[in-house]
């Protein structure tokens, strides 16, 4: 996904930086409705604004959490991208 991002930077002209943070709620291939937070983010995003790329939605759970942490984090403002939005959802 990394590459698709940078390709956009490029087409768009888009100064950024990029930050990164991971989250886990699953175990193997279900999820446990807990969220975790494997990776905490280094940079910092105040005052900046925020776009989350994220690969798959499933229940939501983990997007609402980084929302907090941004939002926390003082970013002016917070989009999100995704990739694929499970239909069950």
């Amino acid at each position: 996904m990394s590459s698709y991002i940078d390709n956009s930077w490029k087409v768009e002209d888009i100064k950024n930086v990029e930050e990164d943070i991971d989250f886990s709620s699953y175990e193997g291939t279900a999820s446990t409705g807990k969220i975790r937070q494997v990776m905490g983010m280094t940079g910092d995003i105040k005052g900046k604004r925020v776009i989350v790329v994220e690969d798959i939605v499933d229940t939501g759970n983990t997007i609402v959490d980084l929302k907090k942490i941004v939002a926390e984090r003082g970013a002016s403002d917070c989009k999100i991208c995704t990739m694929l939005l499970k239909p069950e959802v």
